[in-house]
């Protein structure tokens, strides 16, 4: 079957390969913000249907149920992840913005903003701007963002302490004094295996997260009675307290 120029170029930008990914998933994945711009203008040259361009961004799932959306907060390149934001709004309204990228989950039950939590605290701080232009109401922002868990329980708060990111608890620490959640949530906050950030933080010996944990226990012991004991003794569904994960670790 020969198919004429217009219908190859289509069939080009849109076709998936056997792992799901389309043009469009490579080059977000790839941080290749040029390429991007470069598929954008061809699209519209070709007069494709915008709604089946921004389905390609926002909806189509790799392999691994990634949309672009989540490989470019993967990426680290907040101009891809920026150019996928103002697509979604030149078409989309503000509840299909929020269902389909701010709050949206992957098959593993994160956000994007789990997902940047361990890559790019330049695409963290990006993804909460786009919240607050969103104008996300303050629960949403602590109960779909900050404390939403994913399949294994962990948080965005969860996953930097994991990693071992210190800028990134530091920010999500300051974003959540800004919408008054209270402090016991967030540092006692627990996932499917009962672990605290001050368990995942002392197996994997990050000791200045350790020590900024501790700190701010300390700075809101003062309202909250029994928050330091409670971090240290606070036991995972194993029966493991920090301190014990602590020891396993030195020994």
């Amino acid at each position: 079957m020969q198919l004429n120029k217009p219908e190859l170029k289509r069939r080009l930008l849109l076709e998936q390969n056997k792992d799901g990914e389309s043009a469009w998933h490579v080059t977000v994945r790839e941080g290749r913000e040029m390429v991007l711009e470069r598929l954008l203008h061809l699209a519209k040259e070709m007069q494709l249907n915008p709604d089946e361009v921004r389905n390609k961004l926002l909806l189509d799932q790799e392999e691994d149920g990634r949309s672009a959306w989540f490989l470019a907060a993967k990426s680290g390149n907040v101009k891809v992840l920026e150019e996928i934001w103002e697509l979604a709004k030149e078409k989309g309204n503000t509840e299909e913005i929020n269902s389909k990228l701010l709050l949206a989950q992957n098959k593993y039950g994160q956000t994007a903003l789990h997902v940047a939590a361990v890559n790019s605290v330049a695409v963290l701080e990006k993804l909460w701007a786009f919240a607050k232009e969103a104008q996300l109401s303050q629960e949403m922002l602590v109960n779909k963002l900050i404390l939403a868990k994913d399949k294994k329980g962990y948080t965005t708060w969860n996953q930097a302490a994991k990693g071992g990111s210190l800028e990134t608890l530091e920010k999500l620490w300051s974003w959540a004094k800004e919408v008054e959640l209270n402090p016991h949530e967030l540092l006692l906050a627990q996932n499917e295996e009962g672990e605290t950030d001050f368990h995942l933080a002392a197996e994997r010996n990050h000791v200045e997260i350790l020590e900024k944990l501790w700190d701010w226990a300390e700075e809101e012991s003062q309202n909250l009675s029994g928050l330091k004991n409670k971090l240290l003794l606070t036991k995972d569904r194993g029966g493991y307290t920090a301190w014990n994960r602590a020891v396993k670790v030195a020994v």
